[in-house]
């Protein structure tokens, strides 16, 4: 069963640390990026495996309860829009300016809330409206007015927004409809994200060249701290959509953005 709401203090206190923890792992991943460790998805997707195995050693080690197995059907759409994110970010990346690519992260407030109001017939409070309406066109301004802007680099930055705001409005309704706490949906849907990633690395990064590397001790335990960080931000991130809120917790990310 879904569990109670959270505390105000509680839910201050998993915010700070999805805070604190974002920012180290962006840290340490960029750190092992220097240390030869250049392949984002193939991370992503260690991640996600890591995650699903220490959440099946831990039930089974009855440290936490598993709860009853979800139907596939439940997790399946969050995971191909967790996907669909990552592969369209990529494509972002490559055909916008970092300026651009960065404001376009703005556009997944808004975004949240259209697929709200097209899925679940959410309404949005006029004060929210015209606020968003207000960033929908500086976001506008800024990027018609970037000297490299391109219709395909806009095409895939608002394909990112999109999957972003699915994923998150997936993530926030789950659980109700399952009746499943927020860690055990990250269980759940951990492995098939990690499998569909797999199949997306010969689309984004060189097999050959992760074929052919042979990482360094220092690089394998930058992998490993990404990978417990990955364990923690991932868990306070389904504990914010779902016990606080999307638009919460892209508050939050773009606070993360500002540092």
């Amino acid at each position: 069963m879904a569990t109670p709401k959270l505390s105000l203090r509680h839910r201050s206190t998993v915010m700070l640390l999805h805070f604190i923890g974002s920012l180290l792992l962006a840290w340490i991943n960029k750190l092992a990026f220097f240390g030869g460790f250049k392949w984002a998805t193939l991370l992503s997707a260690l991640s996600n495996l890591f995650i699903f195995a220490t959440f099946e050693f831990a039930i089974r080690r009855r440290l936490i309860i598993g709860g009853e197995p979800l139907p596939l059907v439940k997790v399946l759409p969050i995971s191909v829009a967790f996907c669909g994110f990552v592969i369209f970010n990529n494509f972002s990346l490559d055909y916008n300016d970092p300026g651009v690519y960065e404001l376009t992260k703005v556009l997944v407030t808004p975004a949240i809330l259209l697929v709200q109001n097209l899925l679940y017939s959410t309404a949005v409070p006029p004060d929210q409206g015209l606020t968003l309406f207000a960033m929908v066109i500086g976001m506008v301004l800024a990027t018609v007015s970037s000297f490299n802007f391109n219709l395909l680099g806009s095409l895939w930055g608002l394909l990112t927004v999109f999957c972003a705001a699915l994923y998150q409005v997936l993530v926030c309704v789950t659980p109700e409809q399952a009746q499943c706490t927020p860690l055990q949906l990250l269980h759940r849907q951990s492995l098939v994200t990690a499998l569909f990633l797999f199949m997306t690395i010969p689309l984004l990064e060189e097999v050959s060249e992760i074929l052919e590397y042979t990482p360094s001790l220092s690089a394998l335990s930058l992998v490993l701290i990404s990978f417990l960080l990955s364990l923690v931000v991932n868990a306070t991130i389904f504990v914010i959509l779902i016990e606080v809120s999307p638009l919460s917790y892209n508050v939050l990310c773009n606070a993360e953005v500002c540092l």
